[in-house]
């Protein structure tokens, strides 16, 4: 998918379609390469498209066993999940709100927006959809799926475009609890590695010390039991 496009994509609208384009370490099967992907499709699925139109490579129906060169464009019109979407519309948990902001109490097993297998019934369309007619709230920063905590939405671009400069700045402080298994042999540990995503994975992501970006978080024990610890990360 092309840098322009995600930056310009309307993330409370299912998404529609891919561009991909093929670097030299991605070279080789067409089917592989969207395979890698399309991380919520099957193997199956995926030779389906390949089949039915819905995948092409410049433009053009070719079959699944094509070798693909870098430079090659690839383009997917993605289609609804192979299953329905279960579920219902979240519920939105207000912690704070004025005129320019919201503070929502977001909830583990909540998406953000739509994104891979998760195209509908996403915190951000159902903020949409609430204040329709309206000055559309955005999303000023992210949470995972599984990450429960406080999301912060901005009423109007020069709001977000200030928690932007902070976030970049260092001047917000995110902290978060997390429970791992097994007793830690530190009280406190700094862990310094550069990060970047895994090929064209949106979701994936790997230590990269050459193209990566800073990446620090600093663990702190809060308690410790018999197979288990509780830390206090901060991110920075």
């Amino acid at each position: 998918m092309s840098r322009l496009y995600r930056r310009n994509r309307d993330l409370s609208q299912p998404l529609e379609r891919l561009e991909l384009r093929v670097d030299k370490p991605d070279e080789g099967r067409f089917d592989r390469f969207l395979v890698a992907r399309l991380t919520w499709r099957s193997r199956e699925g995926v030779k389906r498209l390949i089949e039915e139109g819905q995948a092409l490579l410049n433009g053009e129906r070719r079959k699944a066993s094509t070798r693909l060169r870098a430079g090659d464009l690839v383009t997917v019109s993605v289609p609804p999940r192979e299953s329905a979407e279960d579920g219902a519309p979240p519920e939105i948990r207000v912690l704070y709100e004025d005129e320019h902001l919201m503070a929502l109490d977001k909830q583990s097993g909540v998406v953000v927006h739509p994104v891979g297998a998760h195209q509908e019934h996403t915190l951000l369309q159902e903020l949409h959809r609430r204040h329709e007619g309206e000055v559309l709230p955005k999303l000023a920063h992210r949470l995972d799926q599984f990450t429960s905590g406080v999301l912060l939405v901005a009423r109007n671009d020069a709001v977000r475009s200030a928690f932007s400069d902070l976030l970049e700045e260092g001047g917000v402080a995110k902290v978060y609890d997390a429970l791992a298994l097994g007793r830690a042999e530190f009280e406190e540990h700094l862990v310094d590695a550069p990060i970047g995503p895994v090929g064209d994975s949106r979701i994936l992501m790997q230590v990269d010390p050459e193209m990566g970006k800073p990446a620090r978080s600093r663990f702190a024990v809060v308690e410790k039991f018999p197979f288990a610890t509780h830390f206090s990360i901060r991110i920075y």
